[in-house]
């Protein structure tokens, strides 16, 4: 490459780098670490939606005309094997399923009253 000596070459200022102190670069690392995992969050946020959007298309494929009738029809199952897996489901996560029926629709359980 030519360079033509009579042309004036402009100067870069040169940076220096800051005094960072250890509490600095632990409150970054803090920010960041947090910055992740809300990333992270919203991730799994996406991924869930997306398995439950495959399983409720499922459901349609499978001719079901509502979720409930799915649902209904998954609870009175007259086939044993069935029906006891949807047994040992319910006595498993029974008391989580209310607890998330009573968090959506608190009028629907009030604790056995």
């Amino acid at each position: 490459m030519f360079v033509d000596q009579s042309t004036p070459t402009t100067k870069h200022p040169r940076l220096k780098a800051q005094p960072i102190t250890l509490a600095e670069i632990k409150n970054v690392q803090q920010e960041r670490a947090q910055k992740d995992q809300a990333a992270a969050e919203v991730r799994a946020w996406a991924e869930a939606k997306a398995r439950v959007e495959q399983v409720l298309g499922s459901i349609t494929a499978a001719r079901y005309e509502t979720l409930y009738g799915f649902v209904d029809e998954l609870l009175n199952i007259r086939d044993q094997q069935l029906s006891s897996q949807v047994s040992n489901m319910l006595g498993q996560h029974g008391e989580a399923i209310l607890n998330t029926i009573r968090a959506h629709q608190p009028i629907l359980l009030n604790n056995g009253q």
